[in-house]
């Protein structure tokens, strides 16, 4: 019996991060990077169905972290913060905004 795998999305500005997310994630049998993008709006414009989503807290793009994890939150995903972002405020609106966890 197969199992399904875990279709994963990620979304960080940084080129060599998500280069090494994909990497790793590449590595682990059960999961499938299936789209990766620099922008929440990138992502979402791909159409592509995931079921989680590796989300950077703090994009270059100015938008608003808890926007981002609600708009990725309505398409079914669940959001995961891919991050090393220190100030609780943030994160802790991320969570009240749908958020599953902290990666």
């Amino acid at each position: 019996m197969t199992r399904a795998r875990i279709r994963v999305g990620a979304i960080d500005d940084h080129p060599a991060v998500l280069k090494g997310v994909i990497a790793e994630l590449g590595e682990l049998p059960q999961a499938q990077v299936c789209v990766h993008a620099r922008t929440v709006e990138e992502l979402l414009q791909a159409a592509v169905e995931v079921d989680v989503v590796l989300l950077d807290v703090q994009l270059g793009d100015g938008t608003d972290v808890a926007e981002n994890v609600a708009r990725l939150a309505a398409t079914g995903a669940a959001v995961l913060l891919f991050t090393q972002e220190h100030r609780p405020a943030p994160i802790a609106r991320a969570l009240r905004s749908g958020a599953a966890g902290i990666v």
